[in-house]
């Protein structure tokens, strides 16, 4: 007895794994039969049915993980992407209850492994116009599920290499990038696949993340997220455009672009840290060669020129960052202003020389020394002021135009507009005058200030300092009261030591030296 129910639950057991192994072996033959019945009498270069001459809609989406490489000097963005399209077949139709409840059917269409029917599936013949790769190259293959009732859902990974027509370049290195993905149907007009972006979200939450109809950019997973990047993904700014023309070929069917706008920001600290700041300090030690004495010919002229060589080292290397175009961007507007005042210290450096020892036999301290003070008060001065109007321009970018239409079609005369080429100069400039005027008023007010008060202090003991000495070198007869006036003089000459000390700490020849020095000869 015992034996006989043994057997018995081991029969009911064995039963229980079978049934679902038979279930799985039978869902999987249905699955199949019914894809060989669906997509073995499918031609995949024949589009769905269109109703009324109006032309199948194709929604399409990417999802951007990853920048992988912005070459700005040769125009060039390569992205991490999934592309997603999604449409209607009425020939993929079936009733689930005849396939055993089967509501969705898994395809690889495009796949040159594969040997079954799947490769009847018709896809949408959609390219991105602006790609640098074969359309082939760019995609791997992916699965499409196909729905019961004739939708069609296809994802797909790859990596994109878009030649770019940056815009945004002109604010180096504080820019954000724009680059609008092209993508359009090659082969099939607007009357045939009519292509548009994914409906918008309307989750707050997934808003928040930046994600679009045209674009999702939204983190996934700590994996696929960007760390020590020069460029960094803006997913709030991202534009989805149409832009829609018609060809001399077929002037009676339009073929719709989709301009998926991308925009990428720069990390401007790196720039900061290797161009910015030492350009700017290299010029400020260049004005240092107005406090040397003049008499050091070589130890003025070659530190002047010294500094002059590194501005020029510095610049050539933010031009390696650079596409070599006639366009000036904004950092060359900081370099050129640094090399320039390089070149100016230079320039007075050799002037103060040539005062000092332009003449035969004759050694003109004085003159030398009055060209080095003016030198310290006006180009220091002008510098500051300059480089303060250049931090606060936003230098205008003509390229910008057809990139910022706000209801999302891209009009022709936008597209005109922004073809020609741009030369020299930006023709406008977005300046913030408060900033740009303010400093620049400041540093004029502080400068006169400093020259009117230390010439104003210098010239306090002076006038009695004069009078003291005449009288100290009287006879004593003449002046019983010699020794008073004498210690009179000695105060009015410590007065003016502190008045000249004050001076030289604020870098100021007083004006009375040179008196001092007249007196003398006399």
């Amino acid at each position: 007895m015992g034996g006989r129910m043994t057997r018995a639950v081991v029969a009911v057991v064995m039963l229980g794994y079978a049934l679902p192994a038979h279930a799985a072996v039978k869902n999987a033959t249905i699955i199949d039969a019914l894809r060989r019945q669906l997509l073995s009498d499918l031609d995949p270069k024949v589009p769905p049915t269109t109703i009324d001459g109006k032309g199948l809609q194709v929604k399409v989406q990417f999802r951007i993980f990853k920048v992988i490489q912005v070459n700005v000097a040769s125009g060039q963005l390569v992205l991490k992407v999934w592309r997603r399209m999604r449409w209607f077949d009425d020939r993929l139709a079936w009733n689930p209850e005849e396939h055993g409840g089967t509501s969705t059917v898994l395809v690889y269409p495009n796949d040159p492994s594969s040997r079954g029917p799947d490769n009847n599936l018709w896809t949408p013949h959609v390219v991105i116009y602006n790609s640098k790769a074969r359309e082939g190259s760019l995609f791997d293959p992916g699965a499409a599920w196909v729905r019961s009732d004739g939708r069609v859902h296809w994802s797909i990974p790859g990596t994109i290499d878009v030649t770019c027509r940056f815009s945004g370049l002109v604010n180096f290195p504080n820019d954000q990038l724009s680059c609008p993905i092209e993508v359009a149907s090659w082969s099939l007009a607007d009357d045939v696949t009519e292509l548009t972006f994914f409906d918008e979200p309307t989750d707050p939450e997934v808003l928040a993340k930046g994600d679009r109809g045209c674009a999702e950019m939204s983190v996934q997973s700590a994996a696929t997220a960007m760390s020590y990047m020069e460029y960094q993904l803006n997913p709030h700014e991202t534009e989805c455009l149409k832009y829609t023309r018609v060809y001399p070929c077929c002037p009676d069917a339009p073929w719709t672009q989709l301009w998926i706008v991308v925009k990428i920001k720069r990390t401007s600290q790196f720039y900061m840290r290797l161009i910015q700041f030492p350009s700017i300090a290299l010029t400020l030690l260049s004005f240092t060669a107005f406090w040397m004495d003049s008499s050091a010919v070589s130890g003025r002229i070659g530190f002047s020129a010294s500094l002059l060589l590194s501005s020029i080292v510095l610049q050539n290397t933010a031009s390696a960052s650079l596409p070599k175009c006639a366009e000036w961007v904004w950092i060359d507007y900081l370099n050129v202003t640094n090399m320039i005042f390089c070149m100016v210290a230079l320039l007075e450096t050799a002037i103060a020389i040539y005062i000092s020892f332009g003449g035969i036999g004759v050694v003109n301290e004085v003159g030398a020394e009055t060209c080095d003070y003016w030198a310290r008060r006006l180009i220091p001065a002008l510098y500051l002021s300059v480089v303060a109007f250049i931090y606060n321009v936003n230098p205008a970018d003509p390229y910008e135009v057809a990139f910022n239409q706000s209801t999302g079609v891209v009009d022709e005369r936008d597209v005109k507009q922004a073809a020609a080429m741009f030369e020299g100069f930006s023709p406008k400039h977005d300046v913030n005058w408060g900033g740009a005027l303010g400093l620049p008023i400041l540093i004029v007010v502080v400068t006169i200030a400093q020259v009117f008060v230390c010439n104003r202090i210098a010239r306090i003991g002076r006038p009695q300092l004069i009078l003291r000495k005449r009288r100290a070198n009287r006879p004593k007869e003449e002046f019983p009261e010699r020794d008073r006036v004498s210690g009179e003089t000695a105060s009015a000459t410590a007065t003016i030591r502190r008045a000249d000390t004050a001076c030289v700490g604020m870098n100021i020849t007083p004006m009375h030296l040179s008196v001092d020095k007249a007196s003398s000869v006399a």
